[in-house]
């Protein structure tokens, strides 16, 4: 390949695109994170809760209704308007959602949190149809799909992130867990049995606790709840920072402000 060649090929950023690319590719680890620091409490919840199979089921449910309700409209929505208003309508839903985990915990209401991972997932929808046509048509077609890669390496950042808090901060922490694990101690016969079997009379023994000493159960429940929301919490005032920064910016705000009329999809 020649010198001339070389120079001729389509970048996969020209500079004026650096940074609207960089800022729409902070928001990949967000989809990640929340995936998979949610997938966890499917188990978490039920013990919480005492609830069925059937029931904790419904977290990823609610999770992922959150995408098949907005999927659409949010496509509609950055056609009507912009890349910047997609994004930042995505943000806000994202912190509100994860930030109705507070009194979801305070009420001790399953389905709290369940149509609060809805409204987050809401967010998450509008961030996604949002940032990957936008990746798409930060530059020449011929380098789309390297550009639409290159922001993607950016998503397991999140997944990482999402589980190393779900397994350190949510899991280990929680009191519930705790207290099965005592069990499992204390009867070393669960060693010759199959995990069903075990999980069932774990299960069994922890709706005779709090049925027997139901003030020192809700104690529990509600100090677990309290860690269980940590990380939203947490990602909330994350997601909030990122809407400010959005909002204020004037650095290529002129780009952000385009309707994607010409995304390639």
């Amino acid at each position: 390949m020649t010198t001339t060649e070389s120079a001729s090929r389509p970048k996969i950023l020209t500079r004026d695109m650096v940074l609207p690319f960089i800022l729409v590719a902070i928001l990949f680890p967000l989809w990640g994170f929340a995936n998979d620091v949610t997938n966890p409490l499917v188990k978490a919840f039920k013990d919480i809760f005492l609830i069925s199979n059937t029931q904790s089921s419904m977290v990823q449910f609610a999770f992922y209704l959150g995408y098949g309700i907005m999927a659409i409209p949010a496509a509609i929505f950055i056609r009507s308007y912009s890349y910047k208003s997609g994004i930042l309508l995505g943000l806000g839903l994202y912190a509100i959602g994860a930030s109705l985990f507070v009194p979801a915990s305070i009420y001790q209401e399953f389905y709290f949190f369940l149509a609060a991972l809805c409204v987050l997932t809401c967010g998450l929808a509008l961030l996604e149809v949002t940032a990957n046509p936008y990746i798409l048509s930060m530059g020449h077609p011929d380098t789309a799909t390297r550009r639409l890669n290159l922001a993607q390496a950016f998503n397991p950042v999140g997944s990482l992130t999402g589980m190393f808090i779900a397994s350190s901060v949510i899991l280990n922490q929680l009191q519930v867990e705790a207290f099965r694990n005592e069990q499992r101690l204390a009867h070393p016969e669960y060693n010759d049995m199959l995990p069903s079997v075990v999980d069932g009379h774990l299960t069994q023994v922890l709706s005779d606790f709090a049925a027997n000493e139901p003030a020192a159960h809700q104690a529990m429940q509600a100090a677990d709840l309290v860690t269980v929301r940590g990380p939203y919490v947490a990602i909330a005032i994350i997601v909030t920072v990122l809407f400010f920064v959005y909002l204020f910016s004037k650095a290529s705000d002129h780009i952000l402000r385009q309707r994607p009329h010409h995304a390639q999809l």
